[in-house]
């Protein structure tokens, strides 16, 4: 008895089993794999100076930001703007990383630091010419 009230674990996963290895199946026939589905929804450690933002990728720690909005300083941060790797405009929250300094709308500023979420920590644009 395949359907059986005692054997319906044993039953259920060999259906998952099978309904896994039939998308793995399709996943190969289309040039890809099931993980790289699946990596869209796990943490990548191998960029951890990076937040992720789902659906626009990784921003990473190194990119240069523009302040759009308010006077940033130390503890109050300010609007930003950062375009990521797709070409895509994030808006971030930005500070200055030293406690003497502040930046005001229009500002050039390299991105050092994440510190939490979308709250990222930078300092002047020392290449503005570069970047």
């Amino acid at each position: 008895m395949l359907f059986a009230v005692e054997t319906w674990p044993f039953t259920v996963a060999m259906l998952l089993l099978v309904l896994i290895a039939a998308s793995e199946a399709l996943a190969v026939l289309l040039g890809t794999s099931m993980f790289h589905w699946l990596e869209h929804f796990a943490p990548d450690s191998a960029h951890p100076e990076g937040v992720l933002d789902r659906g626009l990728g990784w921003l990473r720690v190194g990119r240069v930001a523009i302040v759009v909005s308010g006077s940033a300083k130390r503890g109050y941060p300010s609007e930003a703007k950062v375009v990521n790797q797709y070409g895509q405009t994030l808006y971030i929250m930005l500070e200055p990383d030293t406690e003497d300094c502040t930046f005001e709308p229009g500002a050039s500023v390299l991105l050092v630091r994440q510190i939490s979420g979308n709250r990222f920590a930078g300092i002047a644009n020392p290449r503005p010419d570069l970047l």
